[in-house]
């Protein structure tokens, strides 16, 4: 996993005495390899040692992220890769932390869980750090309470209809966090519409009812949030791409928007300042 950060002492004073060298880990004297916890570095070649055989951190768009050798990017004066202090899938959709993130292991900085009928968030601050959110009588989870939560990686427009069901409101924070981890540096997503606290149908939203569509606005290609009724002329290709394929990895699949071809949706009018994400209707309901 990835995370921005901004370069540590050690790696700016990678000459000092210090046995802890590269971004803060500890280097072996006789190779001169930097102990990563799954993995060795040479910080002389900027590069692994082994391969990540994990692809979870492969982005299509981005070329770099291919080369399962190397480190951060190739940019580690603006990421760095830390391995350990992470959850991990436990048992019973439960998460456990762990202070080494093996190889073959899927680790998350933060992630979130239906619980019985609470939504539940593995924060990224220590083992302690988990947080409960209980849905309403309905089975609806209100996004403005999601988006309190420090590693929420979405905010909601004032006065926006703001309540998924369970499954789909656990489902877009692992997906707004999945796209942040993707493109580090970008605003908080916005959410403009998502559904009524009872689920019902939600005019003149076709596919807003049981709680299972949530829209968005674009971003442009620094990550800012775009408003008006040309903003996804303005949107950025492989950033909006990057949230659509996260949102489709998560179970969305009935996504519009007002570029199919190149965002990977459907097309649907009205779609010109804001992304829709959304599941389809289970047929029994």
């Amino acid at each position: 996993m990835i995370r921005a950060e901004k370069p540590s002492a050690s790696l700016v004073a990678a000459g000092s005495g210090s046995a802890y060298k590269f971004t803060g880990k500890e280097r072996d004297l006789e190779s001169e390899l930097d102990y990563f916890g799954a993995r060795y570095a040479s910080s002389s070649l900027g590069r692994f040692l082994s391969a990540d055989l994990s692809m979870e951190s492969v982005v299509l768009r981005n070329p770099q992220s291919w080369n399962r050798f190397t480190y951060t990017l190739n940019n580690p004066l603006r990421y760095i890769d830390p391995n350990g202090e992470l959850w991990i899938a436990a048992e019973n959709n439960t998460y456990t932390w762990v202070d080494k993130c093996d190889e073959r292991q899927t680790c998350y900085e933060s992630v979130s869980a239906v619980q019985g009928n609470n939504l539940v968030i593995y924060g990224s601050k220590n083992v302690k750090d988990i947080t409960i959110i209980g849905a309403n009588d309905e089975g609806y989870i209100d996004l403005n309470e999601l988006a309190k939560h420090h590693d929420a990686a979405f905010t909601v427009k004032e006065g926006a209809a703001s309540f998924l069901n369970l499954r789909t409101a656990s489902d877009f924070y692992n997906t707004a966090a999945q796209y942040k981890q993707e493109n580090p540096g970008s605003d908080k997503l916005v959410v403009t519409a998502a559904g009524k606290p009872d689920g019902a149908s939600y005019p003149p939203h076709k596919t807003h009812d049981l709680g299972r569509s949530v829209d968005l606005r674009y971003q442009d290609e620094k990550g800012r949030n775009l408003q008006g009724n040309t903003a996804a002329d303005r949107a950025d290709v492989g950033r909006t791409r990057s949230l659509v394929d996260a949102a489709k990895a998560h179970g969305f699949h009935q996504n519009y928007s007002a570029r199919p071809k190149e965002f990977g949706t459907r097309y649907a009018p009205g779609h010109q300042n804001h992304l829709h994400l959304g599941k389809i209707r289970p047929p029994n309901k």
